[in-house]
């Protein structure tokens, strides 16, 4: 990615000239193509293509499966994924697999498919709700052209298997495309030394840091992108307490619960919008000072602190708090989404013990899969008896009819 003037088309061919004597791999002109940008005169395209050897001119293509440029309209040029999906989706038989070996086909590949495409670009919510409904047509399909009937919400299967009830640990896909871009998100702020990570800071944020960066002017859509997953990435980054010189106690995440997180000023109290984590301590140590906690947080928070001990001779830093490594995961993120959109819905309600055990108990009966899916049907309400019939209006006699 460069201008398009001479000097720099000379620069290129220097740069692959010299990868070639270090590598002894040699490009091919024949085979490369150029992307040139709208603004690019015809006059100066053709004497960059002489001066690099190459005809041809690129954008229209792939790389990986994703296209090689962004034009027009973002569902149309992805829509492909759909299309891939639904294809493979039609080539199973659902008539002929049970629920057990439908569960393993979408976790394993189905829902595989869309991954390196949304671990770069954040999809269109139009796009994710065209591949959750092609995924739940298919699980709900016995094979037929009858309509299918969604005994259980989406939602609900999104759930995990065995520590929210319910659920059949399936993804959602904008909750997941958002973790898989905050791993892009990691590595800008993880790996500032890297390549990517100094092209973004020389075009989006020169003068500030990655996690002040704002969406700046006319942004490209990896920028967009990188963005939706620094949210994430912000809601369970954690700030290690070391001198506490660099640490806001309003405004920064140095607390964490289920996500990282300030804490909460005590009624009443003083808030001073300056205040540092060093200022918590007596001087000229590392010792929390007690009463100002008490006198400034809630008691809660205030115990949380006091169990925090400060880096000796470090200065404070980011690390992943949902990690013990420190080190951001995919996985761990979704997880974090996942329990912040279940806390913050309007029916959340808190599963009793004996209910979560329950559900746990299923998964861990040594029997076949469709064995543990049957039982899970029972207990979700989903297997079509007639009281669950007549809920759907397909059914007006709820009596036994052997």
């Amino acid at each position: 990615m460069c201008k398009a003037d001479l000097l720099e088309s000379i620069e290129i061919l220097r740069c692959l000239k010299l990868y070639g004597e270090a590598s002894g791999q040699q490009i091919n002109p024949a085979k490369s193509s150029i992307i040139f940008g709208d603004r690019v005169e015809e006059g100066m395209k053709a004497d960059i293509r002489q001066i690099l050897k190459i005809d041809k001119e690129g954008g229209e293509g792939t790389y990986l499966g994703l296209p090689e440029v962004f034009k027009g309209s973002k569902k149309l040029i992805l829509n492909y994924i759909r299309e891939k999906l639904q294809h493979r989706l039609h080539g199973w038989f659902a008539r002929t697999l049970s629920q057990g070996g439908k569960d393993i086909l979408l976790k394993s590949i189905g829902l595989a498919l869309p991954i390196y495409a949304m671990s770069v670009y954040k999809l269109p919510k139009d796009l994710c709700a065209k591949l959750t409904s092609a995924t739940r047509d298919f699980w709900w399909s016995n094979g037929g052209s009858r309509k299918k009937m969604p005994w259980v919400a989406w939602d609900t299967l999104c759930k995990h298997k065995e520590e929210e009830g319910g659920g059949l640990g399936f993804h959602d896909i904008g909750r997941f495309n958002q973790a898989l871009l905050g791993k892009q998100a990691w590595r800008v702020l993880s790996q500032p030394n890297s390549l990517m990570a100094r092209v973004l800071k020389s075009r989006y944020f020169k003068n500030s840091s990655f996690l002040e960066a704002s969406l700046g002017s006319r942004p490209s859509f990896i920028w967009q992108s990188i963005l939706h997953g620094r949210e994430a990435l912000k809601s369970g980054l954690l700030h290690v307490i070391g001198d506490g010189d660099q640490t806001n106690v309003w405004t920064s995440n140095w607390l964490l619960d289920n996500e990282a997180r300030p804490p909460m000023y005590k009624q009443d109290s003083v808030v001073d919008l300056t205040l540092k984590v060093s200022d918590l301590w007596f001087p000229n140590s590392q010792v929390w000072n007690a009463h100002m906690l008490f006198d400034t947080f809630t008691e809660e928070d205030a115990l949380k602190i006091l169990t925090i001990k400060p880096l000796l001779n470090r200065h404070d830093s980011d690390v992943w708090g949902l990690k013990k490594n420190g080190i951001y995961t995919t996985q761990s993120a979704y997880r974090m989404l996942s329990v912040l959109h279940e806390t913050n819905s309007s029916d959340h309600r808190p599963l009793p013990p004996v209910e979560k055990q329950l559900w746990k108990s299923i998964w861990k009966l040594k029997t076949s899969p469709k064995i543990c899916h049957f039982l899970w049907r029972a207990l979700s309400g989903a297997l079509a008896v007639a009281e669950r019939l007549q809920s759907r209006g397909l059914c007006h006699n709820t009596t036994c009819q052997a």
